[in-house]
């Protein structure tokens, strides 16, 4: 094998630059420039061993059958992207809801995607000096300091500016993190979505300041059996390859046994599908009830 036109070869096909060969075949970008150049003095043997196990590893992944993750707008999504523009036309606060895998995190990222003027922070800790410092860094131009220094910073920072901020887990934020987010939404008045599980509804409890500004919330979990069937079919169907000319989804018993055995959101369904598909190249079987009950139970919850 000719390791540097099989590199070229892979470089082209899957769009990767040097420096993200040099990260995963785990070479310095200095040495692999001298490599494909002819200058490199010393033997290009441990070189050519490592590109050729990354070339093989990528070639054995592009020969499995491919699970991808793509956004799909059900629409009870629709709802929630309405609601989150909304909250930032309006500078309103949005509470999205929703137990773990059913998309919060998605949609958050879907919306800040197709938006600017979007601040999207992760809720890494409870404290309100953590928040402030998260959102400072976000905002650039605020300077990191006491909370006070920060909060006032933020304020001069947004007031005006037109953003919205989103915060993931913000289940996680204590009640005094809350109210500073609050405060800097009531001086600032910039719109905020708070996007968690439903502990942050409880974590809000006796604090009416905080919750009478909540205008409006989504629950991504609370679906009629209806609801749930159609976005779980929309889902699915984004999910499973028509494989060796089969469309799986217009075969009732597979599409019924994926609905039996996904019961912990779109993540869990994402999962089944992905280790499904991939077994179902073990021997050509192809995709059964049965292949997709035995994937189920391998599964850690």
């Amino acid at each position: 094998m000719n390791i540097k036109n099989e590199l070229d070869r892979l470089m082209a096909r899957k769009g990767y630059t040097r420096k993200e060969v040099c990260k995963r075949a785990e070479i310095s970008e200095a040495t692999l420039s001298q490599y494909l150049s002819g200058t490199y003095n010393a033997s290009a043997e441990n070189i050519e061993n490592k590109l050729a196990d990354f070339i093989a590893a990528e070639d054995e992944i592009s020969r499995m059958r491919q699970v991808k993750k793509v956004f799909v707008k059900t629409p009870r999504v629709e709802v929630a992207l309405e609601h989150i523009r909304r909250a930032h036309l309006d500078a309103d606060i949005f509470m999205l809801t929703g137990e773990p895998g059913y998309g919060k995190t998605t949609i958050l990222d879907e919306y800040a995607a197709q938006h600017r003027n979007v601040i999207k922070i992760d809720a890494i800790s409870p404290s309100s000096f953590a928040l402030l410092r998260e959102l400072s860094e976000a905002l650039k131009g605020v300077k990191l300091g006491s909370a006070h220094q920060m909060t006032k910073g933020c304020i001069k920072a947004l007031k005006g500016s037109g953003k919205l901020i989103m915060v993931d887990e913000a289940e996680l934020l204590s009640v005094d993190a809350l109210n500073t987010l609050r405060r800097i939404h009531d001086l600032s008045e910039v719109g905020v979505v708070l996007a968690g599980t439903k502990q942050m509804i409880k974590n809000m409890a006796g604090q009416p300041q905080l919750y009478s500004r909540i205008q409006r919330r989504t629950e991504l979990d609370s679906l009629t059996n209806e609801e749930d069937r159609e976005a779980f079919e929309m889902v699915l169907a984004s999910l499973l390859p028509v494989v060796n000319g089969v469309n799986y989804m217009t075969k009732p018993d597979i599409v019924d046994a994926f609905y039996r055995n996904t019961d912990k959101g779109y993540r869990h369904l994402f999962k089944l599908a992905k280790n499904v598909v991939r077994d179902s190249d073990i021997g050509d079987q192809g995709i059964s009830a049965q292949l997709i009950k035995k994937c189920a139970k391998e599964m850690v919850s």
